[in-house]
C-alpha cells in the first residue's frame, strides 16, 4: 500500500496520531455512519480500538487510507480495500465526514484509489457493496464509472431506521477502465 495524492487530497496510512481527527471528523458523526457496518463512536476509546484493528490489517496486506485535506491537513474520512481470493478482486468501502459532503472529495479519492488498484496493483475487479437507500453512495459509484451488477434482496438493516433494505453490488473491471 502506498500514499495516493490527488489534486486536493492525500490518502495515507492511518496512525495513532490521527485519533482525535478521525473521532471528531468521522467516527462520532451520526449522519456519516448511518450506512456503515458499525454504530457511530460515542468515545475516543472506540475509535482507538478501530485504529488498532486497521493497523493490524496492514501486516496482512490490508488497504486502509485516511483521507486528508492537503490544504488543512484535516483527516476527513476513511477508504478501505478488502482483497478477495476470487478473480483478483478488491472490495472498496468509503466514508467522509458529513461536514465534507457535496464537495467532491469522496469521488476524487475513489478515482485515485481506482487508478492505484488498476495501474499499480494486480486487481481485475473493484467492487463496492452499497445499501440501496444510500443514494449518495450509489451516485458516487456511478460517477466513478462503476456499474450495478447485482441486487441482494433484504440483506441490510439500517441502524437508524431499522428498515430492511437491499444491497447493491457496483463494480468496475480493469478491461473497461478508461
Amino acid at each position: 500500500m502506498k500514499n495516493i495524492e490527488t489534486q486536493r487530497l492525500i490518502l495515507r496510512k492511518i496512525n495513532r496520531n490521527d485519533l482525535d481527527q478521525i473521532y471528531e471528523n468521522w467516527a462520532s458523526d451520526k449522519i456519516t455512519n448511518e450506512y456503515l457496518t458499525f454504530k457511530y463512536h460515542e468515545t475516543k476509546e472506540q475509535t482507538k480500538k478501530m485504529i488498532d484493528f486497521w493497523l493490524n490489517r496492514y501486516d496482512k496486506g490490508g488497504y486502509e487510507w485516511c483521507v486528508e485535506l492537503k490544504e488543512t491537513h484535516q483527516v476527513i474520512g476513511i477508504i478501505s480495500g478488502d482483497t478477495s481470493y476470487k478473480y483478483k478482486c478488491v472490495e472498496i468501502s468509503y466514508s467522509i465526514g458529513s461536514k465534507y459532503f457535496n464537495k467532491g472529495y469522496t469521488t476524487e479519492a475513489i478515482r485515485g484509489v481506482i487508478d492505484y488498484f488498476f495501474g499499480e496493483c494486480d486487481f481485475n475487479v473493484i467492487e463496492a457493496v452499497i445499501p440501496s437507500k444510500n443514494i449518495a453512495s450509489v451516485k458516487l459509484a456511478e460517477n466513478c464509472n462503476m456499474k450495478k451488477e447485482a441486487v441482494l434482496k433484504n440483506r441490510y438493516k439500517n441502524k437508524v431506521t431499522n428498515e430492511i433494505n437491499d444491497l447493491y453490488i457496483y463494480s468496475i473491471f480493469k478491461e473497461d477502465y478508461i
